[in-house]
């Protein structure tokens, strides 16, 4: 393609553009192109699932000169993010400061349509749809751009993300009962600020413990699981005041905290391995970089067992019983063992510390550091 403009010759060339806006217009409150104001207060998405509520500064400044300013009414803006039903609003600043809602997609569409006639590259501009639109409708949005001569669109249904970048409706109290619905299955609670509490340890855990070598030294882990979960981890290295004996209780605290708050083992597990140090022990699949490392592995190990397990439980054909066999297995009493195994109690070690000396095979031992009084 080639046109003169001005004498110039232009060769697959284009001269005005208009940028996508969305993130860039928040720096030093610039304007978002021609896209008009999403919401006049409304709550920010950004990193991390953080959420800020901001309000349209002219807005803001308006309705201080008018008198009708509140934190009361702009909080309600934030869930409503239009003055449509707000009478406390006078009628002409109403019609003023006109949402994104507030305008039908046509309307959208003729507003990008105006500006194209006269932009070289296709206009970046959002065309904004309700939570209940249809197919049928976005389809002819895309008809009606289109014919106008739009060179692109871009749709968006309001909804259709659960974390999308600028949302109605999600003030601070509303987003700590969100929370807290989501996880009352599992337990958790919350304190100050809606932000999530550990769960009380139960009185009593089983679990498993390990051995594990790493550059440091032999590292013992013990797993205590609840209901079927990683619930805390009890990690010992070296002699008691050292310091990599104090890292290592360290990190066992915080993942068990981790448990204890609902993260997912597989999370933590993948955090945690491939840290590497100056030194390591073993070697291809078997090779331990650190402590944190080991730790990671027996994780991520526990977690393939029980998988596997359960897989394995799973594909057992199940067996149809008859009226008769219930009856049966119901009415007749277990057998009982001739010599029933006896439970194994366990104490603390005085040698590594941990919670699993006791008289194993007619011998007091730890079965996690080898301690034995015979």
């Amino acid at each position: 393609m080639t046109a003169k403009k001005d004498g110039l010759k232009l060769r697959n060339a284009t001269t005005t553009t208009i940028a996508p806006t969305g993130t860039i217009s928040i720096i030093c409150d610039t304007s978002g192109g021609i896209e008009p104001l999403f919401s006049l207060a409304f709550t920010r998405q950004i990193m991390d699932n953080d959420r800020l509520i901001e309000v349209n500064s002219v807005f803001e400044e308006v309705a201080k000169q008018e008198g009708f300013y509140s934190r009361e009414l702009i909080e309600k803006i934030a869930e409503q993010g239009s003055l449509a039903d707000f009478q406390e609003v006078p009628e002409a600043i109403r019609q003023v400061f006109v949402t994104a809602h507030d305008i039908e997609p046509e309307w959208h569409i003729k507003m990008q349509a105006a500006f194209q006639k006269y932009t070289d590259n296709a206009v970046s501009k959002t065309i904004n749809f309700p939570r209940q639109a249809t197919k049928d409708q976005i389809a002819a949005a895309y008809r009606l751009a289109y014919n106008l001569g739009c060179k692109g669109i871009t749709v968006y249904r309001d909804g259709s993300l659960d974390n999308q970048p600028m949302q109605l409706g999600l003030s601070n109290s509303n987003s700590s009962e969100l929370q807290k619905k989501e996880h009352a299955e599992s337990h958790l609670t919350f304190g100050e600020w809606g932000r999530i509490m550990p769960i009380k340890r139960p009185k009593r855990l089983t679990g498993i413990t390990d051995a594990r070598p790493t550059p440091e030294g032999n590292l013992y882990l013990t797993l205590n699981t609840h209901e079927g979960s990683p619930f805390e981890l009890f990690a010992q290295i070296g002699k008691a005041g050292s310091d990599i004996s104090a890292f290592t209780e360290a990190i066992a605290r915080l993942i068990s905290l981790a448990f204890r708050c609902g993260i997912a083992p597989e999370a933590v597990a993948d955090e945690l391995l491939g840290i590497g140090g100056s030194r390591f022990v073993g070697f291809g699949p078997n090779r331990v970089r650190s402590v944190p490392d080991a730790i990671g592995q027996f994780i991520n190990e526990y977690l393939s067992k029980m998988s596997n397990e359960i897989k394995e439980i799973n594909d057992q054909p199940q067996l149809e019983l008859g009226l008769s066999e219930v009856a049966t297995s119901e009415l007749t009493p277990p057998t009982k063992q001739a010599n029933p195994p006896k439970k194994v109690r366990y104490n603390l070690c005085p040698v590594c510390g941990m919670y699993t000396f006791g008289y194993v095979e007619g011998c007091a031992k730890c079965v996690a550091c080898g301690h034995s009084e015979c």
